[in-house]
């Protein structure tokens, strides 16, 4: 999300170095396995919209972070706070926004019943298990579904 670098082989990095954007960084994998820095990659956190960056965000962690914002704990009915902190959220720079949305990446844990969960899930069903908060029930239930009614063998 910061930077992009391209991996390549050491006889052609100086090739790809001169052809590709000077934002890019350049990296050779060594013959040992490990990776040489070539070029440094420039930062994109300019970049980032605050916006893209709440919809990623879980609703505790944007409503920390906008109740850090505003100084007081947000206090909002369900069907407003979204709508309410995606507003003030507009307010953060970039950096701001950046920060704040790697900070709740780093804080994300994911138990050994969600990793289960979503394992057992078809590929292409994975991504909304993970997001979707089920209960262990409702998991079962959604499992028990796919087997009976779509056919899917799962794990």
């Amino acid at each position: 999300m910061t930077a992009f670098v391209l991996v390549t082989h050491p006889r052609c990095a100086e090739n790809y170095a001169d052809i590709v954007d000077p934002r890019v960084g350049v990296l050779v994998l060594t013959e040992r396995g490990s990776l040489q820095q070539i070029r440094e990659p420039l930062t994109n956190r300019n970049n980032v919209a605050p916006s893209t960056i709440f919809s990623c965000l879980q609703k505790a962690e944007y409503v920390d972070a906008v109740s850090k914002k505003v100084g007081e704990p947000v206090v909002k009915p369900s069907g407003i706070i979204q709508a309410y902190c995606g507003q003030v959220f507009q307010e953060f720079t970039p950096l701001e926004a950046h920060a704040i949305f790697v900070s709740a990446l780093r804080k994300r844990k994911t138990d050994g019943e969600t990793v289960r969960f979503v394992t057992a899930l078809p590929e292409s069903l994975r991504v909304l298990g993970y997001a979707t908060p089920l209960s262990g029930r409702q998991r079962e239930t959604a499992l028990s579904a796919l087997r009976e009614n779509v056919g899917f063998q799962l794990v």
